[in-house]
C-alpha cells in the first residue's frame, strides 16, 4: 500500500506540472506492447471527439467475448481510441474480471493478458489521497475496490494466494449506517454485489467474514436491499454492477435486519413505496459522488416511479445535476448549498439533521439563521414543508410524464397544496433512469417569496393517495 501511495504522489506531481495523466500513457503502452507481441500488428490511434468518456469506457469492458478473434478485435478497437481508454486501472480491472470469469481464461494469450492487467493495477493504483493537515489520508473510493476485487480473483485462481483480508478491510472501514460511504446507493449495491458473489462462489468463506461485522450484516441483508433499491434512482445510476445477485441462504428474514439508516423506506400501501435520502457527507467517496439531495424523496407505485431524482446524465455535465436545484427539497436562494471546488472536492456549507418517531420523520437543512424542515407524516400519508426565515425559496419536482401530462390536478395520486406560493410552472423535460439514458418527464418548478412579517411559513402540503 505504501508503494501505491508513492506511485500516486509521483503521478500527481507529473500531472500538476505537465497537465499529462501519466497512468493513461503507461497503461496504454503496456497493452500496446502486449498486442504487438501476440498479434504482430501495428495500430494507429484514431483522432476524434470522444464525447463522454464514461460511455466510451463502457463499450470496452470486454463482456461476452466467446473466442480469441472477438478478444483480438475488442482489444484492437480499444487501443485505437488512444490513451483515453486507459486513464484508470478500475477499467483495466473490469476488463480483466470479465475475461477471468469467461471460458477463455486458461488460453495462453488470455493468461498473459490477465497477468498484464494485474501488473497494471500495481503500476497505476487507482487510489485517491487527500491532504489533511500535514498528513496524507487514504480516501480511495469504489475505483480502488474494483482493483482489489480483480487482484484478489486473479491471485486466488492462478496462484492460490488469498488477499481477501485487504479487500474486506477496505470495505469494513468505509461502512457507516449500513451503507458504503460513496454518497450513492447504486455504488453501494455494485460493490456489495461483488463481495456477495465471491461468497456465493465459495471464494470467501462466511468464517472469514466474522472479523468484519458491519460488512457481514450488509451481506446478510443484501438480497433485500438489492430488490428494494436497485430500481430507485437517487441521481447516482452511473455505477457498475459486475455480478447479478442470486437468491441464496445467506439472507436474513427479520425485518429489523433489513433496516438501514442511509435510505429511509416506508411502505405507503401494498404496492407503493416511499424512499427518502438520508446519505450524509462523509470522508470516503462523497467527494466524487456526493449529491446535495438530503431529504429528497422518491415515490414508486406498482414498481413504477412517479416522483424522480433527475440524477446524473454524463460525466461532462458533472456536477450540474448533483446540485440542490435538481432535487425536490426546497431551498433559500441566497443561502449556500454544497460548494463544488474541484473534482473530488465538495464542501457542505450547511447543517443537516433529522428526528425519527413512530409516526413521522423530520429532516432539516439549516443555513445560518434560515432552515427548511420537511415532515413525513406516515399515518395520514402527508409530506409537509416548513420554512424558517424570509426570502426567496425554490423547489423542483421531477414527475412521471404519463401520470401528470394533463396537469397537476388531473390525477389522484398526489395532491399538492401550497401556502405563500408566488409562481408555479409545469414543463415537459427529461430525466435519467440510468446512466446516459434519457426519458421524458415533467419538471414542476415552484417559487415562494416570504416576507419578514412571518418567521415560520408552511410552503407545501402533499397528500399521497395510495
Amino acid at each position: 500500500m505504501q508503494l501505491n501511495r508513492l506511485f500516486f504522489i509521483f503521478y500527481r506531481i507529473i500531472e500538476k506540472f505537465t497537465s499529462i495523466r501519466p497512468e493513461s500513457y503507461i497503461l496504454y503502452s503496456l497493452f500496446y506492447f502486449y498486442y504487438l507481441i501476440f498479434f504482430r500488428r501495428f495500430i494507429l490511434p484514431i483522432k476524434k471527439d470522444y464525447g463522454d468518456k464514461r460511455e466510451l469506457w463502457e463499450k470496452f469492458r470486454f463482456g461476452k467475448i466467446s473466442n480469441l478473434i472477438e478478444f483480438q478485435e475488442n482489444l484492437k478497437n480499444c487501443l485505437m481510441q488512444g490513451p483515453i481508454n486507459f486513464e484508470n486501472s478500475m477499467e483495466i480491472s473490469i476488463r480483466g474480471h470479465n475475461m477471468l470469469k469467461g471460458k477463455l481464461a486458461y488460453y495462453f494469450k488470455i493468461k498473459v493478458f490477465l497477468f498484464f492487467s494485474y501488473i497494471a493495477c500495481l503500476l497505476c493504483p487507482d487510489v485517491f489521497l487527500k491532504r489533511e493537515g500535514l498528513r496524507l489520508k487514504d480516501r480511495s473510493n469504489n475505483h480502488q475496490f474494483y482493483v482489489l476485487f480483480y487482484s484478489f480473483q486473479y491471485l486466488k485462481q492462478f496462484y492460490a494466494i488469498d488477499t481477501s483480508q485487504k479487500l474486506l478491510n477496505f470495505l469494513e472501514v468505509r461502512l457507516k449506517s449500513g451503507m458504503l460511504n460513496e454518497g450513492s446507493t447504486f455504488y453501494h449495491l455494485g460493490v456489495l454485489s461483488c463481495v456477495y458473489d465471491l461468497i456465493c462462489n465459495n471464494l470467501i468463506s462466511m468464517e472469514a467474514m466474522k472479523n468484519y461485522p458491519q460488512l457481514t450484516k450488509c451481506i446478510e441483508n443484501f438480497e433485500y436491499q438489492y430488490k428494494l433499491l436497485s430500481s430507485v434512482n437517487f441521481g447516482d445510476r452511473d455505477g457498475t454492477l459486475l455480478a447479478e445477485p442470486k437468491e441464496t441462504s445467506l439472507s436474513k428474514s427479520s425485518d429489523e435486519a433489513r433496516l438501514f439508516k442511509s435510505v429511509y423506506t416506508h411502505a405507503l400501501s401494498k404496492d407503493s413505496m416511499l424512499f427518502i435520502n438520508n446519505i450524509t457527507d462523509d470522508k470516503f467517496g462523497t467527494g466524487g459522488h456526493f449529491h446535495d439531495d438530503y431529504a429528497h424523496f422518491v415515490i414508486q407505485r406498482k414498481h413504477k416511479t412517479i416522483v424522480y431524482d433527475l440524477g446524473t446524465y454524463k460525466y461532462e455535465f458533472e456536477p450540474k445535476y448533483c446540485r440542490r436545484e435538481y432535487h425536490n427539497m426546497p431551498f433559500f436562494k441566497e443561502t449556500p448549498g454544497v460548494e463544488y471546488k474541484s473534482r473530488f472536492m465538495r464542501i457542505k456549507r450547511h447543517e443537516t439533521f433529522n428526528k425519527v418517531s413512530k409516526y413521522f420523520i423530520m429532516f432539516a437543512n439549516v443555513y445560518g439563521d434560515k432552515s427548511i424542515r420537511r415532515y413525513f407524516l406516515f399515518k395520514t400519508k402527508r409530506i409537509i414543508d416548513i420554512s424558517v426565515g424570509s426570502g426567496d425559496v425554490e423547489n423542483l419536482f421531477a414527475l412521471d410524464y404519463e401520470t401528470f401530462k394533463n396537469g397537476i390536478n388531473s390525477q389522484s395520486v398526489l395532491r399538492f397544496e401550497f401556502s405563500n406560493l408566488s409562481s408555479e410552472k409545469l414543463d415537459t423535460n427529461f430525466y435519467y433512469p440510468d446512466y446516459s439514458k434519457k426519458e421524458t418527464c415533467l419538471h414542476y418548478k415552484l417559487k415562494w417569496s416570504l416576507s419578514h412579517s412571518s418567521t415560520v411559513n408552511r410552503l407545501m402540503k402533499l397528500k399521497i393517495n395510495v
